[in-house]
């Protein structure tokens, strides 16, 4: 028997329960969003610095070819005021033909020569040219899947802000957090001020591009955490695995990174103990957790 809705009946309105599943689900969904938008930021960075790179090196090129192209041009003018007429007026003044001939083969000789070296500049310069054109065309499609991926972070993050204001409304802060975090663990050298930086941020909430000075996403957390020791990484989780040296799970020292999920796309900081300080999601702080809480993908260390 179907059920009929009438005008003026009562919604129920989601549990408790039913919307933190939602707001989980969109918060995950969100988290790897960021992660690959903030890859493919740091991805355009790379190409933008390369592209200006050539273009500083495009520049004096093109003035030296500029310059040898007027150059070879006076010659030429030159020599042709003193071709026929230069050898009738020689012929007429008594003056002698083989003078000029003489002068019009040294003008012959330095155009062929500059000519040779404009060939060898415009060589160079198509090849940088080449090169620029592959670079622009990169930046075409890295700004495209930027602009893509912002307005997907755009959509995901309106909808778990609608659901998150929804669930404090009726229950108040989703995870409230804990003011009780005790005292860094002793780890010593350079990595105690890896470790106590991540503890000193425990309770600051989660912020999709947070790099500090209180707002945190997960790599953006790391990132700060390692610049505390000279480090820097990227803010991306996927491009801190690949800047750091592989350590096996059973070799973790404090201070060293943590992947989670096989795409890479969650990472906090290992303190020792099995535990690990991360900033986990939209709605919530950054907090310690066990490191078989989230499926472990891998680990990593810096060069400190």
């Amino acid at each position: 028997m179907m059920a009929l809705a009438f005008p003026g009946t009562a919604v129920a309105e989601p549990s408790r329960e039913e919307l933190k599943r939602q707001i989980d689900k969109a918060g995950k969904e969100l988290t790897v969003i960021v992660e690959k938008y903030n890859q493919a930021r740091e991805k355009l960075k790379g190409t933008k610095s390369k592209a200006a790179k050539l273009n500083k090196k495009l520049a004096p090129l093109q003035s030296k070819v500029d310059a040898l192209y007027a150059s070879t041009g006076k010659i030429a003018a030159a020599a042709y005021k003193g071709g026929d007429a230069g050898v009738v007026n020689a012929l007429l003044t008594g003056g002698s033909p083989g003078t000029l001939v003489d002068q019009l083969s040294t003008l012959d000789a330095l155009a062929t020569k500059q000519n040779k070296q404009i060939r060898q500049l415009d060589l160079a310069k198509g090849d940088l040219d080449d090169k620029k054109a592959a670079i622009d065309k990169l930046l075409g499609k890295q700004r495209k899947i930027e602009k893509e991926l912002a307005a997907k972070k755009k959509k995901i993050k309106s909808e778990v802000d609608r659901l998150t204001g929804t669930y404090e409304k009726a229950f108040g802060p989703i995870n409230p957090p804990s003011r009780d975090y005790g005292t860094p663990p002793y780890v010593g050298g350079q990595a105690q001020k890896i470790v106590d930086f991540v503890y000193a941020q425990l309770g600051e909430p989660y912020e999709y591009g947070g790099a500090g000075p209180n707002q945190w996403d997960c790599s953006g957390l790391v990132m700060r955490a390692y610049q505390q020791v000279g480090v820097g990484l990227p803010h991306s989780a996927r491009q801190q695995y690949n800047s750091t040296a592989r350590v096996s799970r059973g070799d973790l020292k404090p201070g060293d990174i943590v992947f989670f999920y096989s795409d890479l796309h969650h990472d906090g900081i290992y303190i020792g103990n099995g535990t690990v300080i991360h900033a986990p999601q939209p709605g919530e702080y950054v907090e310690k957790i066990s490191i078989s809480a989230m499926p472990y993908a891998g680990a990593g260390r810096g060069n400190y």
